[in-house]
């Protein structure tokens, strides 16, 4: 899936976004996005936080009037994409809080989410 989303100069700027991308993060809200719907929110918000392998980038912003603001803030959307990504991290995924729970075959959404790593 690759996007035509270009990177702003300034990390505040508005993020590139067309009517596929808002009627995917509607749908998502809404708690009824398809599995398309679903890829293309989670890509996006890969896309604007900057935390993901394919869309990554330097949050360092060089300039004396201002780089180091540019910097925090760019490095502040990195982190909330960061954070979200760790949620994905084979250590975090929850233990069966009891027997029968232990037992029963995972969902076909429980398989899915171990798969997708990132």
């Amino acid at each position: 899936m690759v996007m035509a989303w270009q990177d702003k100069k300034l990390p505040w700027e508005p993020p590139d976004y067309d009517d596929d991308v808002i009627y995917a993060v509607r749908a998502l809200a809404a708690g009824i996005a398809s599995d398309h719907q679903q890829k293309l929110a989670w890509t996006y918000l890969m896309h604007i936080t900057k935390a993901s392998d394919e869309f990554q980038s330097l949050s360092f912003r060089p300039g004396a009037a201002d780089g180091e603001r540019a910097t925090a803030f760019a490095e502040g959307k990195r982190f909330v994409g960061m954070m979200l990504r760790k949620l994905f991290r084979p250590e975090l995924t929850p233990k069966p809080k009891n027997k029968a729970e232990a037992e029963k075959p995972a969902s076909k959404s429980r398989r899915t989410l171990a798969r997708h790593k990132q």
